[in-house]
């Protein structure tokens, strides 16, 4: 009984001031079968999975001000994510994460060529507390700013951070958390199925590791697309950052900023076949080079 007159007192205390409890704690995070929790922005989230997954549970998180009803903008940030949980021994278990904008419900993207809409501004990353929830993770984000922090799941369907015009000056788009997949490819003759890296776009910089590790021998994992650039950006940094496909297929790298610098030279590495990567005219957008190691089997 005290300590709820303490909170109420603490609530009726913000609400004086003008602030409300809600506005201290925008980051919503919705959980199938849970009751939504709200957190500060930026601050790191440890989410349990409460009952032992069999079947699809899906996880949605989003700042509130990415609901139409509160603007439909953005306006602050969700930080690094860890989840933990029980993963069944029977069924078909699978967990989706996205981090889209609050409006709609849930709703994984089908394609990962599809624009997402924007659910935070920057992201701290996302941890799973055993590789056995990792690897049945299946994972979309779309943010404003930049991804900061890892990335590691097992199918990364999408990773979107674009940049935005802030007093009409380009900011944001950088990814420079690592990325990795650890799912082999998903065929299907019905849909076609997916790599295990769908699309990852930055609007500005990717000095983080992309990675995709499962040697599966019949389906390894591979990447879609790798995209740096924006057209609201005139000089993107472009690649920093190492491309391992270890055992899998690249399908294309294309950037409108330059791959490497003078002091850093990434690698861009494909076990199976890599079919594209192409720089754009670097004096068009304020200047580069190229500046890429390449390493592909002598089979290729």
């Amino acid at each position: 009984m005290k300590i709820r007159h303490l909170v109420g007192l603490a609530s009726a205390s913000l609400l004086a001031s003008g602030v409300s409890v809600q506005a201290q704690t925008p980051i919503r995070v919705e959980v199938t079968g849970q009751a939504t929790t709200f957190h500060a922005s930026g601050a790191s989230i440890p989410l349990t999975i409460n009952n032992t997954i069999t079947g699809t549970v899906q996880v949605k998180i989003y700042d509130e001000n990415s609901l139409d009803v509160n603007g439909g903008v953005p306006s602050n940030s969700i930080g690094a994510i860890t989840i933990s949980g029980t993963v069944g021994t029977s069924g078909a278990p699978l967990l989706e994460v996205l981090v889209a904008d609050g409006d709609g419900g849930f709703v994984f993207p089908n394609s990962p060529q599809t624009p997402m809409s924007e659910g935070t501004v920057d992201f701290g990353g996302l941890s799973f507390s055993s590789t056995s929830l990792r690897d049945i993770s299946r994972v979309a984000v779309a943010v404003y700013g930049d991804i900061t922090g890892n990335i590691d799941a097992g199918a990364v369907r999408r990773i979107q951070a674009q940049g935005r015009i802030v007093s009409s000056t380009y900011t944001g788009g950088k990814i420079t958390g690592n990325i990795t997949a650890t799912s082999p490819d998903f065929i299907s003759d019905v849909s076609g199925g997916f790599r295990a890296i769908g699309v990852i776009w930055a609007g500005d910089e990717i000095s983080g590791t992309i990675s995709a590790t499962s040697d599966d021998e019949s389906n390894p994992g591979g990447l879609t697309w790798l995209l740096i650039g924006h057209e609201s950006n005139t000089t993107p940094v472009g690649l920093l950052g190492d491309v391992r496909i270890d055992y899998g297929s690249i399908e294309k790298v294309h950037t409108a900023g330059p791959i490497g610098s003078s002091t850093v030279m990434p690698k861009i590495w494909a076990g199976l076949a890599l079919h594209e990567v192409r720089v754009f005219d670097a004096a068009s957008i304020g200047g580069g080079g190229l500046a890429c190691g390449f390493l592909t089997p002598a089979k290729l």
